[in-house]
């Protein structure tokens, strides 16, 4: 996925989603496979927002978490852990939906939001995975109306489609 695009994403599902960089802060292979056996990559990983990197090239780091320097201004740059932003994104989510959307109706909503942002974005509008991704959700719009399965299937397989097309890896918090 092109910066331009993620950015796009991460702005538009602001407090509804992270979107984040992901990168393993070893420096030789028996410390990545000792974190892998342990079950620890993720605390000793790091993971600095996508909007908090726009228009900068390089993240250095050198210890876990979200700290480090943005490249070109060589900024420091320290937000919170992920679980951190996770466990308050969760949290703040949870109070503004739940309430109001049913899991299906939100699933449906994100679905929709990401329809959106694939019209809207002129950066998107052009790109050829947007048009074959557009073609993708015709398809399931069409199964979808041809069969009995429930509408939060064919929620779920849209945004999955997405996520694919664009080569980010969706992982739901429940």
């Amino acid at each position: 996925m092109s910066p331009i695009t993620l950015e796009a994403a991460a702005a538009k599902l602001q407090g509804r989603a992270l979107f984040t960089y992901a990168a393993p802060v070893f420096g030789r292979s028996q410390e990545l496979f000792k974190h892998m056996t342990l079950g620890s990559i993720v605390q000793n990983s790091t993971f600095p927002d996508v909007l908090s990197l726009k228009k900068h090239k390089a993240w250095y780091y050198n210890q876990p978490g979200a700290v480090g320097v943005v490249n070109q201004d060589f900024e420091l740059l320290q937000v919170e852990p992920l679980e951190s932003r996770i466990e308050g994104l969760v949290g703040e989510y949870r109070n503004q939906t739940e309430e109001n959307l049913s899991p299906s109706a939100a699933l449906a909503d994100l679905l929709r939001e990401l329809q959106a942002l694939i019209r809207e974005t002129e950066s998107l509008v052009n790109q050829p995975r947007a048009a074959f991704l557009t073609e993708e959700w015709r398809r399931l719009t069409v199964l979808n109306e041809t069969t009995d399965a429930p509408a939060a299937l064919f929620s779920f397989l849209g945004v999955e489609a997405f996520c694919l097309y664009f080569n980010l890896m969706w992982l739901t918090i429940a």
